[in-house]
């Protein structure tokens, strides 16, 4: 974390038994779960996400074996997290993690045969959802419903 001067103030890259904590941190995210903010971080070396205190300090770690390339996430209050998985020339998809039991459900992709997913916006409810895409040479948004 820095200031507003740019100073760094709070930095995390080993936990609290030295062990390295990242390898490929990709993108990272931020909630309020019963009034404390906690931050999540992807991370694509080692195929974790990682959710950490506002102390930067390591609460939780998920495997992601279905997702070999964990990029953009979206927090749902305190027990859902939105995740995209995207390699480039593999399909994209999209699972929402449930962060109390760790379980990942499939929400996109597989049989959508998606492509190039980059980031991911909801509606409230979670009726659909909204994807930057790259696909051909073309970036787009599109929205999806969620069935």
């Amino acid at each position: 974390m820095i200031d507003q001067t740019g100073t760094v103030f709070k930095s995390a890259s080993r936990d609290s038994k030295g062990k390295s904590i990242f390898k490929f941190p990709h993108y990272i995210c931020a909630s309020f779960e019963n009034s404390n903010m906690v931050i999540y971080v992807s991370d694509h070396g080692t195929k974790k996400i990682t959710r950490l205190n506002e102390d930067l300090r390591v609460l939780q770690t998920f495997m992601c074996r279905d997702v070999p390339c964990p990029r953009d996430m979206k927090s749902l209050g305190s027990q859902y997290l939105l995740v995209v998985n995207w390699k480039l020339g593999e399909p994209s998809t999209l699972y929402a993690v449930d962060v109390t039991t760790g379980r990942f459900t499939l929400l996109l992709g597989r049989q959508e045969n998606l492509r190039g997913m980059r980031c991911v916006a909801t509606k409230p409810g979670l009726e659909s959802v909204y994807v930057t895409q790259w696909l051909d040479g073309y970036d787009m948004v599109t929205e999806y419903r969620i069935k």
